[in-house]
Parts: structure tokens; C-alpha cells; sequence
């Protein structure tokens, strides 16, 4: 269930990624005091982070 919770794909530009993986070093982990057990955890949390904008599309899983 946290997958499920959690996962979301966005595409974001090689600049943004650039940002979020070496400049923030959330390559690999979530901002400081991010947890998959806080059920109000942000899966955008990284995006935020580094500024980046977004715009939302709702697809319902099979």
C-alpha cells in the first residue's frame, strides 16, 4: 500500500533533474523529515523542494 500511496510519474526537464538529483542531493532519498509511514507524507515533496511546477493529470489504475 505505500507504493500505492507514494508513486506518482512526472516528467521533468534534464535541467530540473539536474536540480533535484545533484544540486538538492534527492537523488536517492526525500527531503528531511519525509516518511512513508506519515500518512500526510507529499509525494511531490522532491519537485517542491526544487521549485519545480507541475501540472496535475488524473488516471485511474486498473
Amino acid at each position: 500500500m505505500l507504493l500505492r500511496r507514494h508513486l506518482r510519474v512526472v516528467m521533468i526537464s534534464k535541467a530540473e533533474r539536474y536540480r533535484i538529483d545533484f544540486e538538492l542531493g534527492l537523488k536517492v532519498r526525500m527531503p528531511d523529515g519525509w516518511s512513508f509511514e506519515d500518512d500526510g507524507a507529499d509525494p511531490f515533496a522532491r519537485l517542491k523542494a526544487a521549485g519545480v511546477e507541475w501540472e496535475a493529470i488524473r488516471h485511474e489504475c486498473l
